[in-house]
C-alpha cells in the first residue's frame, strides 16, 4: 500500500486563512486562502487549473468534502495497485 504515502490531502487553518495541501504520486500541490469581510478569497489559482490532477480528484477537492476526498484518493490508489481492500487489512 505505497501509493497511500504518495496521496495525501490536509488542510490546515489559522484565524488569518487556510491552506489546502494535497501530495498526489509525490508531487506538492497546495492552495492558500485568508479571511476577507466576505468570508475568504484564495491566493492561488484553483485546483481546476491543476490539468496534471485526475479530473475526479480536482472536482472532489473543489466540491471540500473529506469523504469524497477520500474516497476517490482510495480509488485512485487501487487503480495504481490493482490492491484489494483486503490486503490492506
Amino acid at each position: 500500500m505505497t501509493s497511500d504515502l504518495y496521496n495525501i490531502f490536509s488542510t490546515t487553518v489559522t484565524s488569518f486563512g487556510f491552506v489546502e495541501a494535497l501530495i498526489y504520486e509525490g508531487k506538492e500541490y497546495s492552495k492558500r486562502y485568508v479571511r476577507d469581510s466576505s468570508g475568504y478569497h484564495g491566493l492561488d489559482q484553483a485546483w481546476e487549473y491543476e490539468y496534471s490532477l485526475p479530473y475526479d480528484l480536482v472536482r472532489a477537492l473543489e466540491d471540500q468534502d473529506p469523504m469524497k476526498i477520500m474516497s476517490v484518493l482510495h480509488e485512485l490508489s487501487q487503480d495504481l495497485e490493482g490492491d484489494s481492500p483486503e490486503e490492506d487489512l
